[in-house]
């Protein structure tokens, strides 16, 4: 085989506005009933910065919790929808010759309020939009360690260019 090393990046649609997904994730990726509902201060009660995003985000007015509660799991069946797709490249690569040399970055750009203080979308410093999962698997790091304090992910680029031992540009 070509032991030339290689960079494989992937990008997903989902979960992203649109909350667009198929009924196969619908039902094999979300749990219905434990589904949190969010529970709403009254927008007069809001501070003015977070009533201007619910009103500029196209959220204010009344919403049924039917509706929430379909946003929300939508969203959670993108997600799930995108699992599989990590799921179906991670075989893959453990299937092929290398699995011994490959490290593997998952992250997102973005979270999403799926109507916590009733706002969708992200473009908020709230956690929901603000904290994005990130994940990093490969050979000499340590299985299992988290960390719970806030990373930047302008550290990405120079952290897979030391893993892939290359010279920074």
């Amino acid at each position: 085989g070509n032991s030339t090393p290689f960079m494989l990046s992937c990008g997903f649609g989902c979960p992203h506005p649109g909350y667009s997904t198929s009924q196969y994730w619908l039902d094999r990726g979300v749990n219905a009933s434990a589904i949190h509902m969010p529970v709403w201060k009254d927008e007069s009660d809001m501070h003015p910065t977070q009533r201007y995003e619910v009103i500029t985000k196209n959220c204010s007015g009344n919403w049924t919790s039917e509706e929430v509660h379909a946003i929300r799991a939508t969203y959670y069946a993108m997600v799930a929808e995108a699992d599989g797709f990590v799921g179906q490249i991670l075989d893959e690569i453990a299937n092929s010759s290398l699995i011994d040399n490959t490290v593997v970055f998952f992250w997102s750009d973005h979270g999403d309020m799926t109507m916590d203080h009733k706002q969708f979308y992200k473009e908020t410093t709230l956690e929901g939009s603000a904290r994005v999962p990130l994940i990093i698997a490969g050979p000499g790091l340590k299985k299992g360690a988290t960390q719970t304090r806030a990373t930047s992910l302008i550290d990405l680029f120079p952290t897979i260019m030391d893993l892939a031992h290359a010279k920074h540009p």
